[in-house]
C-alpha cells in the first residue's frame, strides 16, 4: 500500500521577522546532482511518506536543482510565507530564521544575509517555485537523495526523535508559536495501525518513559473505526505534554506534544 501526503493550496499567511543570524555553510546550496537530470519529476517522500503535489509539481531544473511549491514549507515544515508581487519576492520564515528569495534571479537573504544559491525561485504558471534544499536545510530539516530509487528524502528535524520512516502525519509548528505545540501528529484508521502504533510509542519514547508510552498507545489502540469515540486524554512530564482523542466521525486520532515550559 503506498501512503501519501497531500500538499494543499497556499492560504493567507503571515510574515514573522527573523532577527538570528545563521551561518551557512556551502553544502546547503548544493543541488541534487547524483543522477539527476533535468526535466525530470523527482519523487518527494516526507518522513518516509510520498507528498503529493496538486497542482504545479516539483521539477529538476537546468541547474540540476530540485524545485518545489512554496506551499511545502509551510504545510510539512511549519513555516511561515508571504509574497510581494510587486518586488517579485517571497518570505519564508520558521522561528528565528528568515529566508527571502526572488522570483527569476539567483538571489536570497537569510536572516538578512545575502547568499549565493545555485538557483532561485521561479513563478511556474502562477505558483512560486522554491529550491528545496536550500529552504530544507535552512530551516533545520535533513535532505537525502536517494540515487537508487531517484528519490528525494526530507526529514524532519526539530528536536524530536523521530522514526526513519513512517506514515503518520507529522507538522512541527515554528518554534515560539503561541500556542506552544511542539508537533502535531495524525494516525490515520485506514493505515497501516500497527506500523503506526510502533511509531507512536518511538516517538513517545524520546519523552516520557516506557510505561508512559505504553498507556498512550492503549489509549489509541480503543479507536478502530471512524465512528468510535476517543476521549482526549493527557500525559505530563517535566515541560512538556501529550494529549491525545479522537471525536466520532473522526477518520484519524489527533496526538499533539505541547512545549509547557516546566
Amino acid at each position: 500500500m503506498r501512503y501519501i501526503h497531500t500538499i494543499k493550496p497556499l492560504g493567507n499567511r503571515r510574515l514573522l521577522a527573523g532577527s538570528c543570524m545563521l551561518i551557512l555553510l556551502p553544502l546547503f546550496f548544493l543541488c541534487f546532482t547524483q543522477t539527476a537530470r533535468a526535466g525530470k519529476d523527482p519523487n518527494i517522500l516526507f518522513n518516509g511518506c510520498q507528498v503529493l503535489f496538486q497542482g504545479e509539481k516539483p521539477y529538476i531544473d537546468q541547474n540540476n536543482c530540485t524545485q518545489v511549491p512554496a506551499d511545502f514549507a509551510a504545510d510539512y515544515l511549519g513555516a511561515v510565507i508571504s509574497q510581494d508581487t510587486s518586488q517579485k519576492t517571497i518570505s519564508i520564515t520558521k522561528g528565528d530564521t528568515g529566508i527571502i528569495l526572488w522570483t527569476e534571479e539567483k538571489k536570497a537573504l537569510v536572516n538578512g544575509r545575502e547568499v549565493s544559491p545555485d538557483s532561485g525561485a521561479v513563478n511556474r504558471n502562477g505558483t512560486v517555485m522554491v529550491p528545496l534544499r536550500l529552504v530544507c536545510e535552512t530551516l533545520g530539516s535533513g535532505v537525502e537523495w536517494v540515487a537508487e530509487t531517484k528519490t528525494i528524502r526530507v526529514t524532519l528535524d526539530n528536536g524530536y526523535i523521530l522514526p526513519e520512516s513512517t506514515c503518520l502525519s507529522i507538522i512541527a509548528p515554528p518554534p515560539g508559536n503561541p500556542d506552544k505545540i511542539g508537533l502535531s501528529i495524525l494516525l490515520f484508521l485506514d493505515r497501516d495501525l500497527d506500523k503506526q502504533y510502533d511509531d507512536i510509542h518511538f516517538i513517545m519514547t524520546g519523552i516520557f518513559d516506557t510505561i508512559q508510552a505504553d498507556e498512550i498507545v492503549k489509549h489509541i489502540g480503543q479507536k478502530k473505526t471512524p465512528k468510535d469515540n476517543l476521549p482526549y486524554r493527557k500525559w505530563v512530564r517535566d515541560d512538556r505534554a501529550v494529549t491525545a482523542g479522537s471525536e466520532p466521525g473522526d477518520s484519524s486520532i489527533s496526538i499533539i506534544i505541547w512545549e509547557t515550559g516546566g
